[in-house]
């Protein structure tokens, strides 16, 4: 861990920017809080922002800063607490990064979790091929000029990713269509809110996307598992958004 003005060294990877937040509890309604609950609040951020770093696949934390309220705070290193009457939160501001082992512990994870055995499609779904949605007239659209989108395992080179994959879906009414097209419809909404969260928090690349129906991919890490209702057809998609070099 690199605190404050810390001079880290050069990392493989580096994420985007996060706050962990501590709390500690006095008991009493009217009660205010301790310096020795200013310390449990941050030993709790602390806590939190390692779980989360390891979680991720990081193996370093930079520019660690402390604070309360909405920004960190200026010094380097010390940070100045106020106990609250009853709660008492602390927030740590920070960046997590890899080392090139850490990132080739990530990619070889990653390249374990593609090569899934054979499996048939869930009960009420069906497997839909990545190129039907690719050769959709309306993708184009979707995207933009800004924002790209990479499949499976693949990914541009890029200097910052969110820390873990989000999932997002969308559905699409089957009426009259055929449930493939009902399920190309359902992964072209979801695709859409996506590229709207990625452009929300302004970044240029949806990386590694993959089907993530039940929490659990698809054997081919470019296919779709589509669940079919009587009246529905609903995709769930998995991945990080980056920012490429």
């Amino acid at each position: 861990m690199y605190w404050g003005d810390e001079a880290p060294p050069t990392f493989h990877e580096v994420a985007r920017r996060d706050v962990n937040t501590g709390i500690s509890l006095s008991g009493k309604v009217f009660s205010r809080g301790t310096q020795e609950h200013c310390i449990a609040a941050f030993e709790n951020a602390l806590a939190s922002m390692v779980r989360d770093a390891r979680a991720a696949g990081y193996d370093a934390v930079i520019d660690i800063r402390v604070g309360q309220g909405r920004t960190p705070a200026t010094e380097s290193t010390g940070f100045h607490c106020t106990p609250g009457y009853r709660t008492t939160d602390v927030r740590l501001w920070s960046t997590f990064a890899m080392t090139a082992a850490a990132a080739q512990r990530h990619a070889e994870a990653a390249r374990l979790g593609a090569t899934l055995p054979p499996r048939e499609p869930a009960a009420g779904a069906i497997f839909l091929p990545i190129d039907t949605v690719l050769a959709s007239p309306e993708l184009k659209k979707i995207m933009g000029r800004h924002v790209r989108a990479y499949w499976g395992l693949d990914a541009p080179a890029y200097d910052e990713r969110t820390h873990s994959p989000d999932d997002h879906s969308g559905y699409a009414e089957l009426g009259t269509l055929s449930p493939q097209e009902a399920c190309r419809q359902a992964t072209l909404k979801t695709l859409e809110a996506m590229v709207k969260e990625a452009r929300i928090q302004d970044f240029d690349s949806i990386i590694r996307i993959r089907s993530a129906h039940n929490d659990q991919y698809a054997p081919v890490a470019t296919d779709i598992e589509c669940e079919l209702s009587k009246k529905w057809a609903g995709v769930t998609l998995r991945a990080y958004m980056a920012n490429r070099k």
